[in-house]
């Protein structure tokens, strides 16, 4: 689309309002959702609405910020939904290890992801192929998923007074809050950084090539992925 700084951030910014919300009416509603069912049609609009912005044109960039806020939408609302249904399919030790394994995972293709997209944007590839990249892996997961996953009970829900009421309830503890203030700060700081390295990093090897011994920009951006992945694990 070759977007400046400024639309670029107006992206992330819908998208995370977008994410925002999804997780607003997770922690409100979650409870009372057919748990397979959501997450089987909320895996199947992030990937239609990926899938989908990939067709618009140059001169639809806001059809785009549009179609991926609601892609975002319904990531932010399946990862919440993955651990409620590691805990209905595994007890004890193996729902710790189910639990490790995603969180591994997820480091893993963002390490994976940082590398591949920055391939592409030094190889002068067409930008869809960063968008299609991993809803076509999904797919397989997907049909799994349809297979495999077991019927979890929901909890009725009464009236919406009562759901807001519970969901606010865990509020009152402070240890909880002290946890979520915490880790919102640190997210602050760390998904600010995480938008701006790839630009800060590709003008860098750009204009100052010989700072960096010559390694290309994909090379840089994987030595980044594997310092944060790294850092993660430790």
């Amino acid at each position: 689309f070759q977007t400046t700084d400024s639309q670029a951030a107006t992206l992330k910014t819908f998208y995370d309002i977008a994410h925002a919300i999804a997780l607003t009416v997770m922690w409100l509603f979650g409870d009372f959702l057919p748990k397979k069912f959501a997450f089987l049609s909320l895996i199947t609009l992030w990937m239609g609405f990926g899938f989908a912005s990939i067709l618009v044109t140059q001169q639809q960039f806001w059809l785009f910020v549009l179609l991926r806020s609601i892609a975002a939408a319904g990531t932010g609302a399946f990862r919440v939904l993955i651990t409620v249904l590691q805990a209905d399919h595994f007890t004890g030790k193996n729902l710790v290890l189910a639990i490790t394994a995603d969180v591994i995972g997820e480091s893993v293709s963002g390490l994976l992801s940082s590398t591949v997209n920055a391939f592409f944007v030094s190889s002068g590839s067409d930008w869809r192929l960063g968008i299609l990249v991993a809803p076509t892996l999904s797919i397989p997961l997907l049909v799994l998923s349809c297979l495999f996953l077991r019927r979890s009970e929901r909890n009725e829900m009464r009236n919406v007074y009562s759901a807001v009421s519970n969901a606010f309830g865990i509020v009152k503890r402070k240890s909880y809050s002290l946890i979520v203030l915490s880790q919102s700060i640190a997210l602050f700081y760390s998904l600010s950084l995480g938008f701006w390295m790839p630009s800060l990093a590709l003008y860098a090897v750009e204009v100052f090539p010989a700072s960096f011994l010559g390694v290309s920009y994909p090379g840089i951006m994987t030595l980044i992925a594997n310092f944060t992945f790294f850092g993660c694990m430790a």
